[in-house]
């Protein structure tokens, strides 16, 4: 099906990409918490989604401007199979979450430019490895980002090296929930997996190899290494990598918060306060769609840990694991 335009004021806005599916296409739906308490679209039994096939990618083969407004732009482009909607909701305006800052998502596989952050390498002086932080009532090591001198609190969980707090390194691409700074103070920042992989291909091993948007030494975990953790943490495991802020028993110190999402296709945040999703280093591509990757999440609603896809488009949190 077409692409349908729309000139307002001499700002070009394209509302969105919308195709037509057969009726036996599975299609991965991105759900509005107002309208449904499942995430992103999944029931809560689910352990995997069913994605739309390959005829929901974007079918243009050159660049497309998806919005152009004198404060912000996020401009895409089609060099790969990355999916920018579904099927049963149209592109709503972008402008009205992404405010002053220009936000490019480039699917090829070339690596991002990141932020001028990176060039901060002075801030770490003096500080010492291990210098201990209390984190939600408990004592934690911390270690320091030499890109841009912030320090993480991490924990150790079966001889793994965790980080405690989810990633709030600026790249050009990242967002604060709401476009609110206080946001990534507390949640950390939401970042689209090209962001994340920074050229890096996808990766299934244990350990990943995915170096991506983590600092020095650290590491994006694969599927396989987050369902470690989950077989490791056993019954209950949403409940005890809660922090206890938000009603968990916190027994790792993984100290999990809800910082929501970024539906891209949908042009909204979301679920903030209720979910939690990580990206992992492992793209869908093993079960016949490269469009998604896997991710793992915690819900107010569920009692687990549990794994998930999602557009590589949307925005989710990141937790580096220790190489």
């Amino acid at each position: 099906m077409s692409i349908l335009c729309k000139k307002v004021i001499g700002v070009l806005i394209v509302t969105g990409f919308f195709w037509g599916c057969d009726q036996a296409t599975p299609v991965y739906y991105e759900i509005d918490s107002a309208s449904s308490s499942s995430v992103s679209g999944e029931s809560s039994s689910s352990a995997v989604s069913k994605t739309s096939s390959s005829s929901a990618v974007s079918e243009n083969s050159s660049s497309s401007s998806v919005l152009v407004n004198s404060s912000s732009s996020v401009s895409v482009t089609s060099s790969s199979s990355a999916v920018f909607g579904n099927s049963s909701s149209s592109f709503e305006d972008v402008s009205s979450v992404i405010s002053s800052s220009s936000v490019f998502i480039n699917s090829s596989s070339s690596e991002q430019v990141l932020s001028s952050s990176s060039l901060d390498v002075a801030n770490c002086d003096g500080f010492v490895e291990g210098t201990m932080r209390e984190h939600y009532g408990k004592l934690k090591p911390q270690f320091c980002d030499e890109r841009d001198g912030k320090k993480y609190v991490y924990v150790e969980i079966n001889g793994k090296t965790w980080m405690a707090e989810n990633l709030n390194y600026s790249t050009d691409n990242s967002l604060c929930y709401g476009n609110e700074s206080e946001s990534c103070d507390t949640f950390g920042r939401l970042y689209f997996w090209i962001d994340v992989m920074n050229g890096t291909l996808s990766s299934d091993g244990n350990p990943s190899g995915v170096r991506g948007v983590c600092p020095s030494g650290w590491h994006l975990p694969s599927r396989s290494e987050w369902n470690e953790l989950a077989d490791f943490v056993g019954d209950d495991s949403a409940i005890k990598l809660m922090a206890a802020d938000w009603q968990g028993t916190d027994d790792y110190g993984f100290s999990t918060l809800a910082g929501g999402e970024y539906l891209y296709n949908a042009g909204r945040f979301n679920n903030r306060g209720r979910y939690a999703h990580w990206w992992s280093a492992t793209d869908g591509s093993a079960v016949g769609y490269g469009s998604v990757a896997y991710r793992w999440y915690i819900t107010e609603d569920e009692e687990r840990l549990a794994e998930y896809t999602g557009y590589k488009t949307n925005g989710y949190s990141v937790r580096c694991l220790k190489d």
